[in-house]
């Protein structure tokens, strides 16, 4: 046997004024054995005013409506999920889940924030090195005094051509074009060959370089001077060892084509340098959560909105009275045995 019991709420009499709508309940109880059928029913009334449910009020035009409309309304998941993917929190703030989403918005801005105060540091730093590298270099003791930048290219060409020329060439000979970079060596110390050094212009700085060998692996340097102001430029100078004898204070009393390093304003360039580095890798990183911030809010609005709609349809059920065709809300339990 099934037992179907339906609720329905029904007005029965014109409501007074501002007062509630009576409620009244239609139990109806059928069995599936035709003989023994049975059926227990009130009249069922026309509704053509408000009618309260949950404290919201569903309007009712008349009788001959077949569905009326509820006053809250299905969300759209493609609405849902294009607004969480412009600002994280708001497909779910469409969605009525207010939590969630002040979780995402909180989320997007601190994210924000700790990206861009990275990026400025590390854009800061980028200025201080270069700053500091194109500075002018103090006179002192042990100091080149030669009134150039720290860091200077000139200065740089005139330590390697003193070391390709002079028993500071280590090994020079076990390696087969010693000759020739000796002659390049002379030629690169030239009045006519520092000056276009001087006019930025590196072209044969770069050509001894490619032949240069380092007494530390036997084999020719790994890079060339870049040009001048590129970022690659300001990377190499605080990077590799062989450009440390470029800097005002190394110790040239220690110079060989060893390259080892002997500046400690190389060494604090060098950390400047990556310091700055480092701040814009973390900056890096958080605009990468900012992607995914904004990719997990979009999927999280598009199961907020399925959520919302389920609770829609499940609060809000109308049926219609075969008879009267009166439309009404109503639950209804089914058990079987």
């Amino acid at each position: 046997m099934l037992l179907l019991v339906s609720l329905v709420h029904l007005s029965a009499q014109e409501p007074k004024p501002h007062t509630l709508l009576k409620r009244e309940r239609l139990i109806s109880l059928v069995s599936h054995d035709s003989t023994h059928k049975q059926e227990v029913s009130m009249a069922v009334l026309s509704l053509n005013r408000p009618l309260v449910i949950d404290g919201e009020y569903v309007a009712y035009r008349d009788a001959s409506m077949v569905s009326p409309t509820p006053t809250a309304k299905l969300r759209s998941p493609v609405i849902g999920v294009a607004f969480s993917a412009i600002v994280p929190g708001a497909g779910e703030f469409y969605a009525e889940s207010y939590w969630r989403s002040a979780l995402f918005f909180v989320a997007e801005v601190a994210l924000w924030a700790t990206a861009v105060h990275y990026q400025n540091k590390g854009q800061q730093g980028e200025r201080d090195f270069v700053a500091f590298a194109d500075g002018l270099a103090p006179n002192g003791a042990g100091f080149a005094n030669d009134g150039r930048t720290r860091w200077d290219a000139v200065r740089f060409a005139e330590r390697m051509s003193e070391i390709y020329t002079t028993e500071r060439f280590l090994n020079s000979g076990l390696v087969p074009n010693a000759n020739q970079i000796r002659q390049m060596a002379t030629e690169l110390r030239t009045a006519q060959r520092l000056n276009e050094i001087r006019n930025r212009d590196y072209r044969f700085l770069n050509a001894f370089e490619r032949i240069a060998v380092s007494a530390a692996n036997n084999a020719t340097l790994s890079h060339t001077l870049p040009p001048y102001g590129d970022q690659q430029y300001y990377e190499l100078i605080g990077k590799y060892s062989e450009y440390a004898i470029g800097w005002y204070d190394y110790d040239i009393t220690r110079m060989d084509n060893r390259f080892e390093i002997h500046s400690q304003v190389y060494l604090q360039y060098a950390s400047m340098r990556g310091m700055a580095n480092q701040n814009l890798k973390t900056a890096s990183n958080f605009f990468s959560l900012i992607v995914l911030n904004h990719a997990l809010s979009a999927v999280d609005a598009l199961i907020a909105v399925n959520q919302y709609n389920d609770r829609i349809r499940t609060s809000i059920q109308f049926q219609q009275d075969a008879m009267t065709q009166t439309i009404y809300p109503s639950a209804s339990v089914a058990v079987s045995f």
